[in-house]
């Protein structure tokens, strides 16, 4: 499955861009990354943010950004929805003696610091659960991780580093998320300007990369990887925590009748059990027709696809909210190499630490064959 042929059948898709990925497992390598980013900016850090809780990890990350923004310019935008829910909810993990949360991020960020703190709104409860962080307009973490104690020491979840001309257009996404959250709200977005990708700065290392959005209006997300697993030929790697897509199930079920290899893993515990049933359910199905399904033993919140060499990864999980309403980041490209070190260091590692499920082991019925998504297959 190659890029450009993807791309044929993407017409309404945005055009890719240069760019190089480095991979970032867990947060005993992405917060680390992530500090000496931080640390080294010479001009700005952009923060957006689902959920940036106020645990002790937050309230650090807060500390850094509160010091560096004395040189550099900081901006940080959170959900609102996500950021307050969080801060209500006591951690699994014991938080250091004697500290104390402090009830407001956005206060605690702009407290005797030149830090700019917005909360996106949440009209009709849409959230934005997008990612992404960018260091003087030319590097960008994205992926699943928010900002809080069981991204940086409980979960396993996966963040990316890029690199690269298609960083201008990650920072033309945060710098649009920032004025819609503005005093002038969806009339900001008439003041904005996107700034073109300098190509001269492609580099042999360099492969096309193409950013993908979930809105209201629209669902590129979901679009691509039902096209790239239509058009499969060999294997496809899954990996999320919540997942109940009958469209996405409909396409892993006919690729499978055609011989393609199907590998899902999920998290054995969920830390929601609606979903957990939902996801249990989804594995059912795709066992009932010969797919692998892998239960990893914690809490995975690592979000990733790859079908042949083609990798799509972000922020958004294979649900509805995901998929249609909510507010997501992902990015899709087409390498050899970096797909090779996805599927070697995420996908085949993570199933060697889970359990190969049988069908008797779930004891949750599949999804009826006899529905209208998947009565002809």
């Amino acid at each position: 499955l190659s890029f450009s042929q993807l791309g044929e059948k993407l017409t309404r898709m945005p055009k890719p861009y240069p760019g190089e990925v480095d991979l970032l497992v867990d947060g005993a390598e992405f917060f680390p990354a992530l500090y000496r980013s931080v640390d080294g900016a010479r001009q700005q850090i952009d923060s957006q943010i689902f959920i940036f809780d106020n645990d002790d990890v937050a309230t650090d990350f807060a500390d850094r950004l509160r010091k560096r923004s004395k040189e550099v310019r900081c901006r940080v935008l959170m959900d609102r929805l996500g950021s307050i829910a969080a801060w209500w909810t006591p951690p699994a993990g014991p938080l250091p003696p004697g500290f104390v949360a402090p009830s407001s991020m956005p206060h605690y960020l702009k407290k005797k610091s030149r830090v700019k703190a917005r909360m996106s709104q949440n009209p009709w409860l849409v959230a934005d659960h997008s990612k992404l962080i960018m260091i003087d307009r030319n590097e960008a973490y994205l992926g699943g991780m928010n900002i809080g104690r069981e991204y940086r020491y409980e979960w396993h979840d996966l963040m990316v580093r890029v690199t690269g001309p298609v960083t201008t257009e990650l920072q033309n996404r945060f710098d649009r998320s920032w004025k819609l959250q503005g005093l002038w709200g969806d009339l900001g977005s008439f003041f904005h300007r996107d700034q073109k990708p300098d190509l001269t700065a492609t580099k042999a290392s360099h492969f096309p990369i193409r950013i993908l959005r979930t809105t209201p209006e629209r669902a590129e997300i979901e679009e691509a990887i039902l096209v790239a697993i239509r058009m499969s030929r060999r294997r496809i790697y899954l990996q999320n925590s919540y997942v109940t897509s009958e469209l996405l199930l409909r396409e892993l079920l006919a690729a499978r009748k055609r011989g393609v290899e199907v590998n899902f893993i999920y998290p054995e515990e969920n830390d929601s059990k609606l979903l957990d049933t939902a996801n249990r359910r989804f594995a059912a199905t795709l066992l009932d027709r010969g797919c692998r399904v892998y239960a990893y033993p914690k809490f995975s919140h690592v979000k990733a696809v790859m079908v042949d060499d083609w990798v799509c990864l972000g922020s958004a999980n294979f649900d509805g909210l995901s998929m249609r309403i909510n507010g997501e980041l992902n990015i899709a490209y087409t390498d050899r190499k970096s797909a090779e070190e996805l599927r070697s260091r995420v996908f085949e590692k993570d199933m060697r630490e889970s359990k190969r499920l049988k069908k008797v082991e779930l004891r949750v019925p599949s999804y009826s064959l006899s529905t209208p998504l998947l009565q002809q297959l």
